[in-house]
């Protein structure tokens, strides 16, 4: 390869004749105004510019010196600072809305509606599922492998109710006016008992965990803390990672799924998101509730006919 030490590239001249300097001496521009300010002020700075026809990402490509290098402008000089929220705080504000444990399955409820299922079934799956974190793909979610509220309907995602659950607005259904559900903000209501809803339909697996305190090192961009994964895929199907969701409602990890399985662990201590923790008698409490109002809800459904309560322990079904 060519040595900088040995490279020579055109330059900007007064003139037009072609001229060549040693890469080591050359700069490039990567801020116009660093060189408007540059050439409008009698700057001590003494610099030579690369031809204006060797575009930046060339000019980087080579190894010459960008201007705000040369200068000496760090990145604390010019730093990100605009307004935002942390998604923790913003689920944290949404949940005022949302005050009623029943909210949650009336929103489930409702959703299963708008795909047009006509049975939903709700399970309190109190089984501790054992997990090693050397045979799950994501191992941090070892910890949420205990009880948790099941939601199931028998209708599978549409790619728009994918795309509609990872945005809060739930965007695409907002001119469906005969759309009682809307996922976003109201499938937010879920974090009133959980920190890490996750969900089965079609042949993928999401998994949301807005403190990042299960899928950690997992997920490369904070700013989308969740995972989309084709759970069909051999390496994901023999792991330990869908043994909660196996066997509930004929899953199989092995096979695309013909419904849609949603899976609520029940939070175990304070988090970012919320102060509510349940315990078994807080569970009871919200099953009964749902249990009372279950005919009130098939009331305004339009597609629901059925809703089943049950709960799993050990090896059977009750």
């Amino acid at each position: 390869g060519i040595e900088q030490d040995d490279l020579f590239v055109p330059i900007e001249s007064e003139t037009n004749e072609l001229k060549l300097e040693l890469a080591t001496e050359v700069v490039y521009t990567d801020n116009e105004f660093l060189k408007e300010y540059l050439t409008g002020t009698e700057s001590e700075e003494r610099y030579t510019l690369v031809h204006s026809k060797v575009r930046p990402d060339m000019a980087k490509a080579l190894g010459l010196t960008p201007l705000s290098q040369f200068l000496d402008i760090s990145e604390d000089t010019f730093e990100d600072a605009g307004q935002c929220e942390p998604l923790t705080t913003r689920l944290k504000n949404i949940l005022k809305d949302y005050k009623d444990g029943l909210t949650i399955i009336k929103e489930l409820l409702q959703n299963a509606d708008d795909a047009e299922a006509t049975e939903v079934n709700i399970c309190y799956d109190a089984r501790v599922h054992s997990a090693d974190p050397k045979k799950l793909f994501f191992p941090g979610m070892a910890d949420s492998h205990g009880p948790a509220l099941i939601v199931h309907n028998n209708k599978t995602f549409s790619d728009d109710d994918f795309k509609n659950i990872t945005q809060l607005a739930g965007g695409t259904k907002q001119n469906k006016p005969l759309k009682i559900g809307k996922f976003g903000i109201g499938f937010c209501s879920v974090y009133h008992i959980t920190d890490v809803p996750s969900f089965v339909s079609r042949d993928y697996l999401y998994i949301f965990d807005p403190t990042l305190k299960h899928l950690q090192k997992a997920v490369s961009n904070p700013a989308r803390p969740g995972k989309k994964t084709k759970f069909t895929q051999k390496v994901i199907s023999t792991s330990q990672q869908l043994q909660p969701y196996t066997g509930l409602f004929e899953f199989d990890p092995k096979r695309p799924y013909d419904g849609t399985m949603f899976r609520l662990p029940f939070r175990k201590a304070y988090s970012e998101i919320s102060s509510t923790f349940y315990s078994e008698s807080t569970v009871q409490e919200l099953l009964k509730k749902m249990n009372e109002s279950s005919s009130n809800l098939l009331l305004f459904l339009q597609h629901v006919k059925k809703i089943t309560f049950s709960r799993f322990d050990s090896d059977k079904t009750a």
